[in-house]
């Protein structure tokens, strides 16, 4: 019955990603073909000279992970930064197959001492929880924004109703925070319980995280967001979409805060998220065509570089374990 159970959940799951794929890839299309053709005349595209600035943050980007990955698994390995970076890309390979990038786990701590994977997993959670709180944080802080500058609201509601939103926005931005600040609690927690004791030395891992540890890694992940949401920037600018800076960044976070709970395959994100982008600035009236095109640059200079530099190393890594053997 568990086995049954189970088997309809991957095809539940399964038909769930495919129908997000589907629709995306149509909505993308649909926006395409009614873009008028004839604006792309005014388009002035300058890739030569903005590809190498991207290229550059690609590297920070990255680099940036690294030290994070390095002051996660402190506590209980002293990992070198280049190990730190092999481990890194080695995750980004394996991710990009994978569902909702679940194999990034894998792709990292493969590098590490077979003793100590179960809490580099534990580490690498908790990077990952420290980069989707930055997510959320942004998302949240841009939709009293986007009420004020891309909407009726103000005009169709009081004036008391945008506070009240704007105050309940505060209040999950602050309670994002304040639950991340609890990571070493919530380990001592799941330490006490029955079926998690046998990993207990393990999952112990997050309480060894001081506070000054995990706001060290909260501003790292958000150096990296903004490293990233730079990026697209950049490529705005190389196309020649016209927006605001400040209209850019809060119309970027709410693409990132709704592709953060968009069940897809890193592999099949250029279609998801490029989707999601089309949509969201459709309000500032850009051009489909450019915006996907903005989006599928992206994936291959963060997502697809990176991860075939990575399966050199997981190679290596499988090459030397099985001499080793």
């Amino acid at each position: 019955m568990h086995q049954i159970r189970n088997r309809y959940a991957r095809i539940v799951i399964s038909l769930i990603k495919w129908a997000v794929l589907t629709l995306g890839m149509g909505y993308i299309l649909y926006q395409w073909f009614r873009f008028d053709s004839s604006e792309m005349k005014i388009w002035h595209i300058d890739l030569v000279g903005y590809l190498p600035i991207v290229f550059f943050l690609m590297l920070l980007n990255w680099g940036l992970e690294s030290i994070k990955w390095k002051i996660l698994l402190h506590p209980f390995f002293d990992l070198s930064l280049t190990k730190s970076l092999i481990g890194v890309l080695s995750g980004v390979s394996v991710a990009i197959f994978t569902p909702a990038r679940i194999g990034e786990f894998a792709g990292k701590i493969i590098h590490l001492p077979e003793g100590l994977r179960i809490k580099g997993f534990m580490a690498s959670v908790a990077g990952n929880l420290a980069q989707w709180s930055i997510t959320l944080i942004m998302g949240i802080a841009s939709v009293p924004y986007l009420l004020f500058r891309f909407s009726s609201f103000i005009s169709d509601y009081p004036a008391y109703f945008f506070y009240l939103v704007s105050f309940v926005c505060l209040l999950a931005w602050l309670s994002v925070f304040v639950i991340l600040l609890q990571l070493p609690r919530i380990g001592k927690a799941l330490t006490l319980w029955k079926f998690l004791r046998r990993w207990r030395a393990d999952i112990s891992v997050w309480k060894s995280y001081s506070v000054s540890t995990i706001l060290w890694i909260l501003l790292i992940s958000f150096i990296r967001y903004l490293v990233f949401s730079f990026q697209y920037y950049l490529l705005f600018m190389a196309f020649s979409i016209q927006i605001s800076w400040l209209d850019f960044q809060m119309l970027m976070a709410t693409v990132f805060f709704i592709s953060a709970f968009i069940p897809t395959f890193s592999v099949s994100e250029v279609i998801t998220r490029g989707s999601v982008l089309v949509w969201i600035f459709q309000l500032s009236h850009s051009p489909a065509p450019a915006v996907v095109t903005v989006s599928f640059l992206i994936w291959v200079m963060n997502l697809a570089i990176p991860a075939l530099v990575g399966y050199y190393f997981i190679a290596r890594a499988s090459v030397i374990n099985q001499s080793d053997a």
